[in-house]
């Protein structure tokens, strides 16, 4: 019972670093670059590499083959009695029960850590950094200078 507990919750944290690394790392970059190139699938191949929550999918679908524990199989076997013929559609939907439990619980643990990392600076006493939302870029609260602000000077 611990060993099934301890594989879900590495392969939801499994399944949330991948998939951040994948998506948000400067590694993969020149992949996602040169993917887009590749005829007739590239765009959806680009579009998944870049969207974490698509790419999550995906990524338990491969994990779930590892993870024990029959969910759907033993509510079958316990309303229904023993499972006779009809062990294939349990399986089948098994499987999907652990793609989707792990795909949507990966997303909840990769929210979680994301807020808290969000307010690390506040729980350590640092100057906080905040993204600005229009251009998702990092704004640490100085002044940047940008050239030319295309009025005129005071002076």
């Amino acid at each position: 019972m611990i060993g099934t507990i301890v594989t879900w919750l590495a392969a939801i944290i499994f399944v949330e670093a991948t998939v951040e690394i994948e998506v948000n790392s400067g590694i993969f970059q020149g992949f996602r670059a040169r993917i887009i190139k590749i005829p007739w699938v590239g765009w959806y191949l680009h579009g998944l590499f870049s969207c974490g929550y698509c790419l999550s999918v995906w990524v338990a679908a491969a994990t779930a083959l590892f993870v024990p524990g029959d969910v759907v199989s033993w509510i079958a076997s316990a309303t229904l009695g023993k499972l006779t013929n009809n062990e294939i559609p349990f399986a089948i939907a098994d499987y999907l029960f652990k793609i989707f439990v792990i795909h949507r619980l990966a997303n909840i643990w990769h929210e979680g850590v994301y807020r808290w990392l969000a307010r690390m600076p506040f729980i350590l006493g640092l100057k906080p950094i905040e993204f600005d939302s229009e251009t998702m870029e990092l704004d640490n609260g100085e002044e940047q200078d940008t050239g030319d602000s295309g009025q005129d000077s005071p002076e």
